[in-house]
């Protein structure tokens, strides 16, 4: 992430860390895995204009309402203790319920956005 900077004469960009440092990972449960704030950007293409705080409202809020239409799988999946233990097919390297949650998320938080 950078962040540029102009005057009459000069475009300045200041440089904000690398992804390592700065990501920052939101919304998990014991049971659902939480996102990063990194990653979600990547995948959902949401640039550095909207800032991180903005960001992680929106992954949080996704996440809430997601888990609301989510709790009849949680009931059903009572005895595991996180999403990943449940068996799935896997598609790479995660289970696709797995896959399917963080698409739920991911797609309200981008939309609220």
């Amino acid at each position: 992430m950078s962040y540029l900077t102009m005057s009459s004469n000069s475009v300045t960009i200041i440089p904000h860390g690398g992804a390592d440092e700065d990501d920052v990972t939101v919304g998990g449960t014991e049971f659902y895995p939480g996102h990063s704030v990194d990653h979600f950007r990547q995948a959902m293409r949401v640039g550095s204009t909207i800032p991180d705080d903005r960001v992680k409202t929106a992954l949080i809020d996704a996440v809430l309402k997601t888990l609301d239409d989510l709790k009849p799988l949680k009931d059903k999946y009572a005895d595991f203790t996180a999403l990943d233990d449940v068996a799935a097919d896997v598609m790479d390297g995660a289970s696709i319920l797995v896959h399917r949650y963080r698409a739920a998320v991911y797609n309200e938080a981008k939309a609220s956005l």
